[in-house]
């Protein structure tokens, strides 16, 4: 990515140059590195806190889940919900529309087997609905040192090529969420 400055109005700023990919060269490209598996899961519940608001439009989404990945939000310190360091609790992140504000947020947090009383009220409780899935995952043992670049691949390759030749598939009554479980990503498509 490259910069450069911009004089708008008599005020100079700094606006991003992004590269323009052409999504459907880039999933013949990459769709060789993607594991699909049709399953079906129960219902999964989970805890999350907003990693980025719906008017945080220049948020960086891949790096903010690796960020948020392996630290805890500052109501889940000390708790036990705590984060494990090595990664190997398993976490979901979603968009998730938050019933007091009009946006929808993208949420990121760990699995939990019930919703009990002693859930900090910062976190927000998501009850996922099960049913058949289409599982993606990389062709790789750990996506460890490529977690943001994973995702992104996952988001280019998932939603503007597979979503696109199994529409018929797709089941919108459903949520489609990611799993981060032992450095591995799992994006799951809901599908009929």
């Amino acid at each position: 990515m490259t910069t450069k400055t911009i004089c708008r109005g008599g005020q100079n700023y700094v606006s991003p140059d992004f590269e323009v990919i052409d999504l459907a060269q880039y999933y013949r490209e990459y769709k060789d590195s993607l594991i699909v598996t049709m399953l079906e899961i129960k219902d999964i519940k989970m805890i999350g806190h907003s990693v980025i608001e719906a008017d945080g439009e220049d948020a960086d989404l891949p790096a903010q889940v690796c960020y948020w990945l392996d630290k805890d939000f500052p109501c889940l310190e000390n708790t036990r919900f705590s984060c494990n360091k090595e990664r190997r609790e398993e976490k979901i992140a979603l968009w998730y529309h938050v019933s007091e504000k009009e946006s929808v947020d993208y949420i990121l947090g760990p699995v939990v087997e019930e919703f009990e009383e002693d859930i900090p009220k910062e976190m927000i409780k998501v009850r996922i609905k099960g049913g058949r899935y289409a599982m993606f995952e990389s062709n790789k043992t750990s996506d460890k040192d490529d977690l943001a670049e994973t995702l992104r691949m996952f988001t280019r390759c998932a939603f503007y090529g597979w979503i696109k030749e199994h529409e018929d598939m797709v089941d919108l009554s459903r949520i489609t969420f990611e799993r981060y479980i032992d450095n591995k990503i799992y994006l799951y498509v809901p599908i009929k």
